[in-house]
Formats: structure tokens, sequence, C-alpha cells
């Protein structure tokens, strides 16, 4: 079972992100929103070096000299929604499924109190493949 941490934004942390991402329907802003969520959360349980988007990795940070990478993946629903949860790049399944890395989903975006589930391979997930389809837009 995932762990879950309902984590608090201060009034101006929120207000600070609510006003950087305000788009709720944006899947940027909302990924966004997350992201710096999590960097807040991290530092606030001891994490230094807190980094986004280092080589492809949404976030990490050095927790007792050991550097831990997560992958982020956020909502403005108030439940995990497996469904919707996508990995697209070989390098994310490696990196799930052979060097351990978390998924961190961020549920409720937009609102003061987030949930942050921790999400491990093997124990809360499988990762099943399916096709892939790109459009391509018609040349007239």
């Amino acid at each position: 079972m995932s762990e879950v941490v309902h984590f608090e934004l201060s009034e101006d942390d929120f207000t600070r992100l609510n006003d950087a991402y305000p788009n709720r329907k944006s899947n940027h802003d909302i990924g966004n929103f997350g992201v710096q969520v999590v960097k807040l959360y991290l530092e606030s349980t001891g994490y230094t070096e807190v980094r986004i988007n280092v080589k492809k990795v949404d976030i990490q940070g050095t927790l007792n000299n050991v550097v831990e990478k997560f992958e982020v993946k956020s909502t403005v629903k108030s439940e995990i929604s497996y469904d919707c949860l996508k990995v697209s790049s070989p390098k994310d399944y490696k990196s799930l499924t052979e060097d351990n890395m978390e998924i961190i989903r961020v549920c409720r975006v937009g609102q003061r109190t987030v949930d942050l589930h921790f999400l491990k391979h093997g124990i809360d997930f499988l990762l099943v493949p399916e096709p892939r389809w790109r459009l391509q837009k018609i040349r007239r």
C-alpha cells in the first residue's frame, strides 16, 4: 500500500504557486505546480540540493548523502487514478523497474493541502505495455 502524506503549503507558497501556475485545465500548469510542491516537501523533510529536471529526472534530492530521484505525476483529482498514469520513455521504465525510483503522485493540485502518494513498482503498481500512436498533421 502506498505511503500517503498530507502536505499543507504555507499561505505564501500557496499564493506564489497559484499565481505562477493558475490554469487547472493545463497539464503544464498542473505538472509544474506538483513538482514545486514536491520540492517544498522534500526540503521540509531534510533533503538538500533539491533540483528539478536534471537529466530528464523530474526531481532529485540528497538525503543522508544519498541522491534520490523521483518521477512526479500531478492531478487536480483527489484519487490516484492509476488508469491516467503513463510512462512513456524507456529511461523512466528502467528507472522505475530496475533502479527503484518512486513515483510521487500529487493529488489535489490547486488546494492548499495536497496528498502525496509514494508509489513503488512491484508493490503499488505494475507497468503494462500498450501501443501508443502519435498524431501527424495532414499537409494539403
